[in-house]
C-alpha cells in the first residue's frame, strides 16, 4: 500500500479488513475503502460521538452507534437492521 486518507478529525477505531476493503469510524462516519488504491467505496453517516470499532463478516459489517445495533451489507452499506441496545 502506498497511498494516504485525511479525515477531519482522528479515527476513532481500530481497522477492520475484509476481503480487500478496509472499515473504520472517522468523522463520525464509517468508511468502507479499497486496500490497494485507497479509493473509498462508501461512507456512511453515523450519529456519533459514542461509536464502536466495526466487526465485519463475510456479509455483514456490526456496529454500535448511540446504543443502537446496526447492521449493514459488508458490500453496498446498505442498512440490513438496526435494534436498541439496553444497559443494565
Amino acid at each position: 500500500m502506498n497511498w494516504t486518507f485525511k479525515t477531519k478529525s482522528a479515527i476513532k477505531t481500530h481497522l477492520a479488513i475484509y476481503d480487500g476493503t478496509l472499515f473504520f469510524v472517522g468523522d463520525s462516519q464509517l468508511y468502507a475503502m479499497d486496500a490497494l488504491k485507497g479509493r473509498v467505496k462508501y461512507f456512511l453517516p453515523l450519529i456519533g460521538p459514542n461509536i464502536s470499532q466495526p466487526i465485519v463478516d463475510s456479509s455483514r459489517v456490526f456496529l454500535i452507534d448511540q446504543g443502537q445495533l446496526k447492521v449493514f451489507n459488508v458490500k453496498s452499506g446498505d442498512l440490513q437492521w438496526e435494534m436498541p441496545l439496553e444497559i443494565s
